[in-house]
């Protein structure tokens, strides 16, 4: 009896004594498809075996692993191909933290393809944790980054995932084919068409549609019929927008769940009257996703011909999908073909080879809608609109004003603030309050600096070593690019702070009038540089919102003035104040 005391007392004391690990958990599953709790049973599935006792540690081999409720990490619906996942990144960039106490000491996974599903990204991984000293533990197939031969396991569990990947791949596409080549959809509809199921399974207790056969939409037909007939009459796909929306009718993204655009634009109507499902011809596979490992995104580029696949295989077209007859296509490409060959026009209409840029140039914003205003016609040197309400119909103030009225107003306004020394004063105050008050917490920010490029240079060392002893990665060689960058921004950072911290800041409000007089002389001289100048001078835009009546009843003219808001910005750093302007 005494003896089997003394035992369990051992064991309790062992237990006691035996460190702790702390753990983190990563889980994810593929698409919306799968089982949506399929994460939350990955966690669970962990955390009782951990419970047991059943998951030990290769590297600890006395240590207690305890689970870290702040890392248990989950990515639902997300692809294991791309690494540019949230929770993955969080995770990756937790054991990256080189010199710094580890988040965690065990990253446990329920399959290594649940990490990632492809072979780079899987050794990336492996490296980070053996430099790190993060020991990675698969618990479905009892896998460690510490066993024997933990490299090559890993790179062929990365290579089996990757051939799943692969055909996977195959497999979608050749049913998405044979799906073609019956004529039914694969979800390339085009406006004017709808999809419709021919079938319907049974998945649990619930009707799932299938194999969706793609149908003309009457509705929406007329309105492509009607887009091409405005064309053909000579109409612009400018004024073929305006008589849209003045018609009310719907854009191609106002049924969405969530609406795209705000309503009919020039491109839409070019995309309606070169798109040759119009006239039957359907072809699918024209072009592929491909993933670039630089910048993380798929990248689309073309398909060879001979890899195209048709709905109407064995015909020249499908006539059923028709909307557009052959006359009416042939007389619309036509006369795109004659614009095209133009040498003044582009694809998209008249073509300048350098477009003028005017003081005011995307300075200007709408009061009523927030739209930008632009130059709408260039008749007695331009008049300045709005674009959605000239050009869209989709906002009321359809009132133009002339461009140098405008910006006689502006620069008067200007000329007058140079005469006001006041403001300039207060500027000035502000401007020095500002920067003074960062410069009192100079000493505050020598000393972060100073231990921040400390650490650094402990990371740097420590990454230094990790090549020396043939840990090479990209992954490596990015976060001694990374360090070094940062190390350089802070040694400027704290040179500039120490200079500045020599003497307290003090701009004069002469200084800044003489930067507002320079200004001024190039406000009509030299357009680009005084619209650069504006922009800073006005950095959140000039709203402009039209007041007006008639003169009296019954009389078509109408009077009133334009009301001009925004903030001016005397200084970059602080000077910020309300102006209002009136043009009559």
């Amino acid at each position: 009896m005494e003896t089997a005391k003394r035992i369990n007392n051992s064991r309790k004391n062992k237990k006691a004594e035996a460190p702790r690990l702390k753990a983190a958990v990563y889980a994810r599953h593929s698409s919306t498809k799968q089982n949506a709790k399929s994460c939350e049973e990955q966690v669970m599935h962990i955390k009782h075996l951990v419970g047991k006792g059943d998951i030990c540690s290769r590297k600890y081999r006395d240590g207690e692993i305890e689970i870290d409720e702040k890392w248990i990490i989950k990515d639902e619906a997300m692809s294991g191909r791309s690494a540019s996942r949230e929770g993955y990144q969080l995770i990756f960039d937790a054991m990256s933290e080189v010199g710094k106490e580890k988040p965690f000491d065990i990253l446990l996974l329920d399959d290594l393809s649940r990490a990632t599903r492809d072979l780079g990204n899987m050794l990336d991984l492996y490296q980070l944790a053996k430099a790190n000293s993060i020991e990675i533990i698969s618990v479905s197939s009892n896998l460690s980054s510490e066993d024997g031969n933990a490299r090559t396991f890993f790179t062929v569990h990365g290579m089996v995932n990757d051939l799943g990947n692969e055909m996977h791949s195959m497999r979608t596409i050749r049913g998405m084919e044979a799906k073609i080549l019956k004529g039914l959809s694969c979800g390339d509809l085009a406006y004017g068409y709808k999809s419709i199921p021919t079938r319907f399974d049974m998945e649990g207790n619930r009707e799932v549609a299938r194999d969706f056969k793609v149908e003309i939409n009457e509705e929406k037909a007329i309105v492509i019929k009607k887009i091409f007939r405005m064309f053909l009459a000579g109409y612009g796909r400018t004024t073929i927008c305006k008589k849209l929306h003045e018609e009310k009718i719907p854009w191609p993204g106002y049924y969405k769940k969530i609406q795209k655009g705000r309503g009919w634009t020039s491109s839409t109507i070019y995309r309606i009257l070169t798109n040759e499902k119009y006239i039957g011809i359907w072809t699918w596979k024209k072009t592929k996703y491909v993933y670039n490992p630089v910048t993380q995104k798929k990248v689309q580029q073309n398909r060879p011909e001979r890899e195209w696949v048709s709905h109407h295989e064995g015909q020249d077209r499908k006539d059923d999908l028709r909307i557009i007859s052959q006359t009416v296509w042939n007389r619309a490409q036509s006369m795109f073909k004659k614009i095209h060959d133009n040498s003044d026009h582009g694809p998209w209409g008249r073509f300048f080879p350098f477009v003028q840029k005017y003081m005011l140039s995307q300075i200007l914003k709408c009061a009523v809608c927030g739209g930008t205003m632009v130059l709408i016609t260039g008749r007695k040197g331009g008049y300045y609109g709005c674009l959605d309400a000239n050009r869209k119909g989709t906002c009321v103030n359809k009132r133009l004003i002339r461009r140098a009225k405008l910006e006689k107003a502006v620069v008067n306004y200007i000329l007058r603030m140079l005469k006001n020394d006041s403001i300039f004063k207060t500027a000035a105050d502000k401007y020095n309050e500002t920067m003074n008050a960062k410069l009192s917490n100079g000493e505050k920010n020598i000393s972060e600096y100073e231990h921040e490029l400390a650490v650094i240079k402990v990371e740097l060392k420590n990454l230094a070593d990790a090549i020396m002893k043939g840990s090479e990665s990209k992954t490596l060689f990015d976060a001694i690019e990374g360090k070094e960058k940062r190390q350089r921004q802070l040694t400027y950072q704290m040179k500039q702070t120490k200079a500045l911290q020599k003497e307290k800041i003090f701009v004069t409000p002469g200084a800044m009038k003489e930067k507002f007089k320079r200004l001024a002389g190039i406000l009509r001289k030299r357009p680009n540089e005084a619209c650069e100048a504006l922009k800073k001078l006005f950095p959140e835009g000039l709203k402009m919102l039209w007041q007006g009546s008639l003169e009296k009843p019954g009389q078509k003219r109408e009077t009133g003035e334009w009301r001009i808001t925004g903030m001016i910005n005397l200084s970059t750093k602080g000077g910020a104040s309300e102006i209002e302007l009136v043009v009559k």
